[in-house]
């Protein structure tokens, strides 16, 4: 397994929350992990059910504001990169590294990938890691659940984990996103144009794989145990520090000018 740093502050935020408030979390996150120069994790739910575009994206192309907005779907664009992503019925993990982590992005996207599908195994689930390709283009059709890339978790040849990720001067952060349930066809509804993935497509879920629907908070108890038999004991990273952490990065995300500025 590769190894992660240790020394990891974990928040694990139950409620779900607004798309636009949960990147400012995210994007304090980092800030966070640079001010105390240790790995941050935070796992999380959304809502309303949300789009979230990469920080790259096409969204005013390919994306209708009016069309999602008829189906009571918010929308936000991430600080990271790639592909749209319905954010419903799933378990969105944010990772946060000082600069100065020892570790490069190819090794954090493999440690957290490992860790995932221990947690999985936990609940009696094989995963495989998706082999090497090349990243599709931002702007190109499909969207994140797809196809996979290099590293991310597959079940049955399906995606089931997603991830992306954004280094910046301030550290690193890496967003993933573990469907539970599905619902990313309804992405479909939305689209000025067609996707390259058919509407038969198959969708990897943990409820599928499980014959069961799998609870956010028994998902998270298992991803944790996984993370501290990796790398530790996980402390405690209290919430009232994220939430005044996101305070000056609330009028980014919140800004439609941000959301469709591509």
């Amino acid at each position: 397994m590769r190894r992660l740093p240790s020394g990891w502050h974990c928040l694990v935020e139950a409620a779900p929350l607004p798309g636009a408030e949960q990147m400012a979390r995210d994007a304090g996150l980092r800030t966070l992990a640079a001010a105390h120069g240790a790995p941050m994790l935070r796992l999380y739910g959304w809502s309303p059910a949300c789009i979230s575009f990469g920080a790259h994206e096409a969204a005013q192309r390919r994306f209708s504001p009016e069309a999602i907005a008829a189906l009571e779907f918010d929308a936000v664009r991430r600080p990271t990169g790639g592909r749209a992503v319905l954010h419903r019925d799933d378990l969105t993990y944010a990772v946060a590294l000082p600069p100065d982590a020892d570790i490069g992005l190819e090794g954090l996207l493999a440690g957290v990938h490992q860790i995932f599908a221990a947690a999985l195994a936990r609940l009696g689930i094989a995963s495989q890691a998706a082999p090497r390709r090349r990243a599709p283009a931002p702007d190109g059709g499909g969207i994140c659940f797809d196809a996979p890339v290099g590293g991310e978790l597959l079940l049955d040849g399906a995606k089931l984990l997603g991830s992306a990720q954004h280094q910046g001067a301030t550290g690193v952060l890496q967003h993933g996103s573990l469907l539970l349930a599905d619902g990313q066809h309804d992405l479909r509804r939305v689209l000025r144009e067609d996707l390259s993935m058919p509407a038969d497509a198959p969708i990897a879920t943990v409820g599928t794989a499980l014959g069961r629907p799998i609870r956010f908070d028994e998902m998270a108890a298992c991803l944790t145990a996984a993370w501290t038999d990796a790398t530790g004991d996980l402390q405690p990273l209290h919430a009232d520090a994220v939430h005044d952490a996101a305070g000056p990065h609330r009028a980014q995300f919140s800004d439609p000018a941000w959301t469709w500025r591509r």
